[in-house]
């Protein structure tokens, strides 16, 4: 309560709007059907968002793949490499 009375923040929000990962994965697929591939680049000028999230969800994939822990499901793994 005393924390409370100050103002304090128990929930930090990240800066910016938040955008789901199912809206994420639907711009990686629109990307990919209008390149041919599903490699966006990390500083991909028209959605540097999604270059960003594209290289998080390789490391949360590989992560999987070394049995080290990941916050990444089995769904949506399923969900990524159904694109490519």
């Amino acid at each position: 309560r005393e924390l409370e009375a100050i103002g304090f923040v128990w929930v930090l929000q990240a800066k910016g709007p938040q955008v789901k990962w199912e809206e994420r994965l639907a711009q990686l697929k629109a990307f990919k059907e209008e390149h041919n591939h599903a490699n966006v680049p990390y500083k991909y000028p028209t959605n540097p968002q999604l270059g960003s999230w594209v290289v998080e969800q390789r490391t949360h994939y590989r992560l999987r793949r070394e049995g080290k822990q990941s916050s990444m499901k089995n769904e949506r793994i399923r969900e990524l490499e159904a694109i490519g």
